[in-house]
């Protein structure tokens, strides 16, 4: 807390409010509505525990332990448990410094461009600036500091002042009280437009609000925070958000949240594959410099949709992808099909901006120029070893064009061209535009006229969900329903749907789902899909007897999957939560325990510990309950759930500690409401 210029670290310490609330504890619900928790629940570190505390008993330790379903509650199929861990996907790789023994000209050339800054430690950023600034939205304050060598970013809590409760008064003189401090481990872009910034806590990388935006020399939000209720630091990093930024990285014991990274930034293997096999060749006696070593992909030796897809491996995203059965992006090789690996979806409604970097292929796929040609692709233009600047950049790009076009057969004269122009086919054909991400543009890559304050392109009343594809791949996938009912799912389920889905579609995608678990009784995600659309049907059931139905659906396929994955990946981890959940809403508190106690322990979430703290007080373990809550506000001070019950636990044992959490409690309800 500030108060009139006083800090303080720690929420539970602050002077006294003259009221204080009274808060019920175990005798409520889990904290989300019908005992659902949101699809993603990323969370941050925050202050230290309180000065005092004086517990009902000695807590108990809480250790990590996987729990797999007793028999009785689903009888499944002994399906094979499938290795999840990257390790065994990373075979074959060298890293990029064993390359530049050999082609020091390529690697030379390399160190220029953007994929080379994709991702560095913090730690060799040492001209990474500090600062600050208020985000009046959320009200919320974000610092960038120096402790020593090492740099830190905090997430400090304002409070509303009686004075003006709206006021936005950058850095104070509001109350407030430091959330979070973590230290940053990784600089994350190239700095060619922004930089984001990757921060460290035991083991795991969660993104920070804080991004630095080069044309505008300051600090702002990240993309898609600058709004009033936001992840603030707690959003965990899997090895899928770090794929298009890291050059290889496997997770630690099979946890898709702690990742060890073995190669920073973007290298040379993820365009070209794994270079054992030619390194070995190599140094074999039997190369031969006559010899075209297959062992090594060459993109320019790929035909056109096979090299766009090493491009579209990052830079194709639409709004949620599946991936392939019993795969991850990090099994995708060079050379091999994309949609073997990953499938991409878009959603088009009337909100989509068409503004992103990602979504230049289908801004591309849609220009005459490259539906007319059989070779014109992101490597005619962008070469991946160089990166051209300033005159030599307008130069390669006006002879690009130039390559097929006549200059004499554009429709405007020379002089018109100079002064609009300067004669470069881009600054008219391919026009800069705005981008989704704050203080940047975009180029558009869908090649051709455009008018100034053209009328927009139509965009469908109703939401939809596609899948993209180069519309001119000959091999385009066939067999999409699998995937399309996985994307479905997704869809329906998290919030990633504009409006009210009908009934119809749910059923519809439940009962295809079904029928796919049944011919394939091995793929974990499907088994997955069902139990979360189960189990939000159950919530909203109107009946006890449909609701009844559902919680078994979604217990049996769950139960299922804890059987075939062992390691703490999303898909165990999203089962685990159905599992628990089912529990709780029967009363089954010692079955919930066991359930709670590994999702609460393999992630990260404020969530699962303040719900993991509840099925412990129903049980009567006051000292763990204690624990689970301190430790749901050490990941999220914000949060107000765990103080309500420390509250109630803490009243009838230590009446002053209870007043604490009481009045932080009362503040962090004030502040809300003024959000």
């Amino acid at each position: 807390m500030r108060e009139m210029g006083v800090e303080t670290k720690h929420p539970m310490t602050a002077k006294p409010f003259v009221a204080v609330l009274l808060f019920a504890a175990f005798g409520v619900l889990l904290d989300v509505a019908g005992c659902s928790r949101p699809a993603e629940v990323p969370i941050a570190s925050a202050p230290s525990s309180p000065e005092k505390t004086k517990s009902p008993e000695k807590p108990k330790s809480i250790s990590a332990q996987r729990w797999d379903p007793e028999p009785a509650i689903a009888q499944q199929p002994t399906a094979e448990v499938y290795a999840t861990s990257l390790p065994s996907s990373a075979a074959g790789y060298i890293g990029t410094d064993a390359c530049a023994e050999c082609h020091a000209e390529q690697y030379e050339s390399y160190q220029a461009t953007h994929h080379s800054r994709s991702l560095r430690l913090a730690s060799d950023a040492a001209d990474e600036v500090t600062g600050a600034y208020y985000h009046q939205p959320s009200k919320a304050s974000y610092h960038a500091v120096r402790d020593g060598t090492e740099l830190k970013h905090q997430e400090w809590i304002h409070f509303p002042t009686e004075k003006d409760a709206s006021a936005n008064l950058p850095l104070g003189p509001e109350a407030k009280f430091l959330a979070a401090e973590l230290p940053v481990k990784y600089v994350m872009g190239s700095g060619a437009f922004a930089k984001g910034y990757l921060l460290s806590d035991n083991g795991m990388l969660l993104q920070s609000p804080m991004t630095w935006y080069v044309a505008a020399k300051s600090f702002a939000m990240a993309p898609r925070y600058d709004v009033p209720h936001h992840l603030g630091m707690k959003r965990m990093i899997s090895d899928g958000c770090l794929y298009c930024h890291a050059g290889l990285a496997y997770r630690e014991n099979g946890n898709e949240h702690k990742l060890v990274v073995t190669e920073v930034a973007i290298g040379c293997e993820r365009c070209h594959g794994p270079g054992q096999d030619h390194l070995d060749w190599v140094e074999s006696d039997t190369a031969s410099d006559a010899e075209d070593d297959y062992r090594i992909v060459q993109p320019a030796n790929l035909n056109r949709q096979r090299a766009e897809e090493i491009c579209a491996q990052c830079h194709l995203q639409g709004s949620l992808f599946v991936y392939a059965e019993g795969k991850t992006i990090w099994d995708y090789r060079p050379g091999e099909r994309l949609d073997a690996t990953q499938v991409s979806y878009k959603v088009d409604s009337s909100s989509t901006k068409d503004a992103n970097f990602t979504d230049h292929f289908e801004q591309l796929w849609q220009s005459p120029c490259y539906q007319q040609s059989e070779t014109l692709t992101c490597i005619t233009c962008h070469d991946p070893h160089h990166s051209p600047t300033g005159e030599s950049a307008r130069e390669i790009h006006q002879q690009n064009c130039l390559s097929c076009h006549d200059d004499s057969a554009c429709g405007l004269d020379h002089e018109t061209r100079m002064q609009r122009a300067q004669n470069q086919c881009v600054q008219c054909h391919m026009p800069k535009g705005e981008s989704a991400i704050p203080h940047t543009a975009t180029t558009q890559h869908r090649i051709g006229i455009h008018v100034d304050n053209a009328a927009p392109t139509a965009k469908p009343s109703e939401p939809k969900l596609r899948r993209l594809h180069n519309p001119l791949d000959p091999e385009a996938q066939s067999t999409t329903r699998r995937n399309d009912a996985l994307a479905t799912a997704s869809w329906l389920r998290e919030g990633v749907y504009e409006g009210i889905p009908s009934p119809e579609l749910r059923q519809k995608t439940i009962d295809e789902l079904l029928k796919l678990a049944d011919s394939d009784q091995r793929d974990a995600a499907v088994h997955e899909a069902i139990a979360r659309l189960a189990k939000q049907d159950a919530i909203l059931a109107k009946n006890a007897g449909d609701a009844r139905q559902m919680w078994n659906l979604a217990e049996k396929h769950a139960a299922t999957v804890l059987r075939m994955q062992a390691d703490p990946t999303l898909l165990r981890q999203s089962s685990l939560s159905v599992l628990f959940d089912k529990s709780y809403s029967e009363g089954n508190f010692s079955k919930a325990v066991r359930y709670g106690i590994e999702l609460a322990e393999n992630g990260r979430s404020a969530v699962d510990w303040y719900n993991l703290g509840l099925v412990f007080g129903r049980l009567q373990r006051f000292g763990e309950a204690e624990s689970a809550f301190r430790r749901s506000i050490e990941i999220d001070a914000g949060y107000l759930s765990p103080y309500r019950s420390l509250f109630k636990l803490y009243s009838s044992t230590d009446p002053a500690l209870a007043e604490q959490v009481g009045r932080t409690g009362m503040m962090l309800e004030t502040r809300q409401q003024a959000r």
